[in-house]
């Protein structure tokens, strides 16, 4: 009978569909302590070769904790899908003041060269990007279109 193997086949479909995990957690606080930005590398957990990585940042208060993952999560600034190449450098964040945020990534890290989300602000937050050439040190300005 045919059915026995259908329903195995589901049920590990089901089994190997697992919460979003995240790694690589990086916290640093605005200098006036209302903001964290997170930054994290979040596996979505899908397996049977729909997984994928992804560089997340989060902005939100210290006393809110993250809800959810992913392109839809309220408080994420920054999604980008690291397509694998997660040797090359993660994205840097850096508080300029208070109310400004510089995010720093690295294109050649990201399927197709571009994030899926960069918000530009963020309940009066300005959030910058910086794409970094290559691996080195230097960097240009580049607002994210």
């Amino acid at each position: 009978m045919v059915l026995g193997p259908v329903v195995l086949l589901v049920a590990f479909a089901f089994l190997d569909h697992a919460a979003p995990e995240a790694h690589e957690v990086y916290n640093p606080p605005s200098p006036d302590g209302k903001w964290i930005a997170t930054l994290e590398l979040v596996d979505n957990g899908q397996g049977l070769g729909q997984g994928m990585v992804y560089d997340e940042v989060h902005l939100h208060s210290p006393s809110t904790a993250i809800k959810r993952h992913g392109e839809s999560g309220g408080d994420v600034i920054f999604y980008a899908n690291a397509g694998g190449e997660t040797l090359r450098r993660s994205p840097q964040l850096t508080w300029v003041n208070s109310k400004r945020l510089l995010v720093t990534y690295c294109p050649e890290r990201i399927d197709g060269g571009m994030p899926g989300k960069a918000l530009m602000q963020y309940e009066g937050v300005q959030i910058e990007y910086r794409r970094q050439t290559n691996d080195t040190q230097t960097f240009r300005n580049a607002s994210v279109e």
